[in-house]
Order: C-alpha cells, then sequence, then structure tokens
C-alpha cells in the first residue's frame, strides 16, 4: 500500500505540473495560436513558468533597488499581475541602508557584487525593494508577436522593465547585455529636458545592447499631445521581431521600425537589412519594476518642481537619490502607494520561427 500511496502522489503532481505547463505553452496548437499564453488567473505565481531574479542590479543600469522575494512586491489579484515598490528601510529598519550588509540567499547571479553588499560612506545599500520575473529554463523563443496588455507604474523615477533577454549571455562586448525593450513610460507626471517632453506622455520601445560607456540603444516613440499620460490605464503593446527587425504598436496603431544596418539599427526605412545579431538568438521574458538607475533618465531632466537629484556618471548617484526622497516620495504615496505598481494582465507570444 505504501508503495501504490507513493506512485499515486507521484502521477497525481505530474498531472499539475503538466496542467500548469499545459495552461501557458500552447505548443500544439495550431500556427494561429500562441505559443506562450500567460493571463494569471492563479492567485499564486505559477513556478513551472516564472522564476525570480535575486539581486543587486548591476550593469547596464545600476538600478537603485534589489530584486528580492518579498512577497509585499508581487501580488496576483482578480487576474492582474501587481509588482510594486518598496522601501528597503521599511522592510529592514532605519538607516539599514547606511549601515547595514545585504548577503542574498539564492542569489541568481553569477557576479559576487550583485549578490553582497556592505554599507560603507557613500556606497549605501538600494534604498528600494523590488521584483523582476524571467522565463528563463521554463520558455525561450525566436521571433514572434509578444503582445502585453499592461498599465505602467506613476511615480518619479518609476519604469516598467518589461523585456526580451538573450537566453546565452554574449562575451562579445558589442552584444552583452542585448534586450528588446517591449515598451517603457517613465512614472514621472512631469519630465522634461531641453523642451522634450520624457514624462508620462512619451511611450517608447526599442533595442539596446552593449556594457559600461559602449551601452547604445535604439528607441522609437509616440507622444500623447492630448489626453492622460499612457501610464494612467491599460493599454496594449505589441512587438513583431522577425529576421528583419522589429515593429512596434500600441492599441493597434504603428508606433514605427527598427531594422539592423551595418553600423547599428535605424528608424529609417530606405535601409537594407544586414544582420540581426545579437536579436537573432533565443530570448526569453522578463518583466519587473525599475527605479532610477543610469540609463532611463538622461542627465538635466527635470520634473515640475525639481531637477533630476543625481547625475548617471556619479559614484555617489544612488545616494543623491535617496537623500532627495522629500521630492520624490510624496509621488509614490498618492492613492496609498498603489498607483505605483506596474500591472499586467496577459502576456501572450506567436510564433514567427
Amino acid at each position: 500500500m505504501v508503495a501504490n500511496s507513493r506512485v499515486l502522489s507521484l502521477s497525481i503532481l505530474l498531472v499539475l505540473i503538466n496542467w500548469n505547463r499545459e495552461n501557458v505553452f500552447c505548443s500544439s496548437q495550431t500556427a494561429t495560436d500562441p505559443i506562450f499564453k500567460e493571463t494569471f488567473d492563479s492567485t499564486r505565481l505559477n513556478k513551472a513558468v516564472w522564476e525570480r531574479e535575486i539581486k543587486i542590479p548591476h550593469d547596464p543600469d545600476y538600478q537603485f533597488c534589489v530584486y528580492h522575494k518579498h512577497d509585499e512586491t508581487v501580488q496576483i489579484d482578480n487576474g492582474i499581475l501587481r509588482i510594486k515598490p518598496r522601501l528597503f528601510e521599511d522592510a529592514y529598519g532605519e538607516d539599514s541602508i547606511l549601515l547595514g550588509q545585504l548577503r542574498l540567499a539564492d542569489c541568481s547571479s553569477s557576479i559576487p557584487e550583485e549578490c553582497n553588499q556592505q554599507a560603507t560612506s557613500y556606497h549605501i545599500l538600494p534604498p528600494v525593494i523590488s521584483t523582476k520575473l524571467v522565463t528563463r529554463n521554463h520558455f525561450e523563443f525566436r521571433y514572434g508577436v509578444i503582445e502585453v496588455r499592461a498599465k505602467f507604474p506613476e511615480g518619479d523615477w518609476l519604469y516598467p522593465e518589461i523585456w526580451l533577454e538573450p537566453l546565452y549571455k554574449s562575451y562579445d562586448k558589442r552584444y552583452a547585455n542585448a534586450r528588446i525593450n517591449l515598451g517603457r513610460v517613465r512614472g514621472n507626471a512631469v519630465l522634461t529636458r531641453h523642451g522634450e517632453n520624457l514624462g508620462g506622455k512619451t511611450l517608447e520601445f526599442g533595442v539596446g545592447n552593449g556594457t559600461g560607456a559602449d551601452f547604445y540603444e535604439e528607441t522609437v516613440s509616440e507622444l500623447r499631445r492630448s489626453g492622460e499620460a499612457w501610464n494612467k490605464d491599460f493599454h496594449t503593446y505589441k512587438t513583431t521581431w522577425s529576421s528583419s527587425g522589429l515593429t512596434f504598436h500600441v492599441d493597434g496603431e504603428l508606433v514605427g521600425k527598427l531594422v539592423p544596418t551595418a553600423t547599428g539599427w535605424s528608424s529609417q526605412d530606405n535601409v537594407a537589412t544586414v544582420s540581426m545579431a545579437p536579436f537573432n538568438e533565443k530570448f526569453y521574458l522578463s518583466i519587473g519594476l525599475g527605479v532610477g538607475g543610469i540609463r532611463v533618465f538622461p542627465d538635466g531632466t527635470q520634473t515640475s518642481t525639481y531637477v533630476k537629484p543625481w547625475r548617471n556618471i556619479n559614484a555617489k548617484a544612488m545616494l543623491l537619490f535617496w537623500q532627495a526622497r522629500d521630492k520624490w516620495l510624496p509621488t509614490w504615496q498618492i492613492h496609498k502607494g498603489e498607483k505605483t505598481a506596474l500591472e499586467i494582465d496577459y502576456i501572450k507570444v506567436w510564433s514567427l520561427d
């Protein structure tokens, strides 16, 4: 009877695992059906699909947060995935980012500095706890149509990280940190630089790759000249990734195209496609909530009341961000902090390979 019970338990476990996978991976369906569909219908994250990144992010963005496994930063409610920021000191006590040490058990990075950090002088610990989820080791693909219905976060210096990232890391510096941006809106209600609107009314898609000072990003954008900001409501963001380039839509309307050239990437239509590298390999889905950092917010940008408090090349950037919390934190606390969440209704992928 003991042996039979074990067999029965194993059979039930296998059935549950297969049920979870089959509700997301649709490989047995026709070509018109998605190969991946996540609708967040369960109240718990599907571990057959998603893994949590656990690390202190460094190159290329150096975000001002730590990706951790705090339940307070990720929830599923009524079919919506919600990722919210949480202040580090709210979790670990006052001055913990100035005096503490952060050792990440189950760190997902192979880089020691992304797993352990001691606060010393102006090298403080990340002042914000966030969440990043990836399908690495569970679902990856090359070329396809990716559709995401989402509501982006509101609050100064917040932004969504909805990316495709490469399954295999490149050791060629030109192709390091490659990613496809599936839609981004900065959380600042007002953000300008030399007259250019970079706040919540500007939507961006694009590609990026490289490392350090050689990191390169090419984007296409859509500015809403009237009506509400992009992050005030849900929208459907679609990326078509093929062997000849990328095309981006929002709510069925074309935003722009990117094609590779001999010297990089271009949004011009009259250029000849050369090579999709590094975007000709298998990529996986990555979704998270970013805070500050050195890439997304150009130096000299200004909100309606203050100038960005850090410079991207300044070693004290994270400290300067934290010291200005009396300016940005009130924008997070509107509606009891609920507007700071990145909300995902669904993600669907159709194959083009």
